[in-house]
């Protein structure tokens, strides 16, 4: 019996890469109050396989960012002292807020360019208050809130952000949610309640109504989603669905906030 022994080399040490076509990776909001625009964008980049990969070697410090409305071009500096291995901004800037509705986001680094465009609706964050109560249990102190909230636009994100008024005068966020209302209705108000306890015995609390765009959904699916039809190497129906596009990837998402409303137990 004859044995044939066939060797098969590969040079493990230049091994033969796929071609790399490199990418921006942004992660951007907008979050507008009644009188300021606060711009948050984190800028990172794809690397290629033959790359030692490392967080602070993928993120992108020396890109142009700007935020165009209102005909003008506003600069987003570079932030120094951000954590590359969080979810932190390396760019963030702050201006006063005009009667523009519409913010493009573009990143310039090279020859790689991106860019996304953001509508911003007009949402009467508001929210009718119906009934509330407190129940004090020893130390332990209950609440109660009875609510309409008037919604007028199907697919964002509601949240409520309910802080509670301490006797040095300080407001403190309760950590309860916050509560959120997905997928609001707008042809109907959406009526419920809530009762949350604590040991801070408050008898002043406000709540603040927030509005995040569809993209903010998008980008929280594609990090915290456990389904495999959100990982990056599922075929691209089944990708993130990114609103950045040119040379990058990644979601740019607007937040409203409302006016605090004050109420009392």
């Amino acid at each position: 019996m004859a044995l044939l022994f066939i060797s098969c080399e590969t040079d493990v040490n230049n091994p033969d890469w796929p071609d790399h076509e490199p990418k921006l990776v942004i992660t951007a909001s907008v979050r507008l109050t009644t009188d300021s625009a606060f711009v948050f964008c984190r800028v990172s980049r794809t690397m290629g396989l033959g790359e030692d990969f490392r967080m602070d070697r993928a993120m992108v410090n020396d890109a142009e960012v700007n935020i165009l409305n209102d005909g003008k071009a506003r600069a987003i500096p570079y932030r120094q002292n951000y954590d590359p291995f969080t979810s932190d901004a390396n760019y963030v800037a702050v201006f006063p807020r005009g009667s523009f509705t519409e913010y493009t986001l573009t990143v310039r680094r090279g020859e790689l360019y991106a860019r996304a465009t953001l509508t911003i609706p007009d949402l009467p964050l508001a929210m009718d208050t119906v009934i509330v109560r407190r129940m004090q249990f020893g130390t332990w102190v209950e609440r109660e809130l009875q609510y309409v909230l008037r919604t007028p636009l199907n697919r964002v994100r509601y949240d409520m952000v309910l802080e509670e008024r301490m006797g040095s005068g300080v407001w403190l966020e309760v950590p309860w949610g916050p509560w959120s209302f997905l997928d609001a209705v707008w042809t109907n108000p959406t009526t419920g309640s809530f009762r949350y306890g604590s040991y801070l015995n408050s008898i002043r609390g406000r709540y603040t109504i927030t509005a995040r765009s569809p993209e903010y959904n998008n980008y929280e699916n594609s990090r915290w989603n456990s389904d495999p039809s959100g990982s990056p190497f599922e075929p691209d129906a089944k990708n993130p669905p990114f609103n950045i596009t040119g040379d990058g990837i990644g979601f740019f998402w607007y937040e409203l906030v409302g006016e605090p409303v004050e109420l009392r137990y």
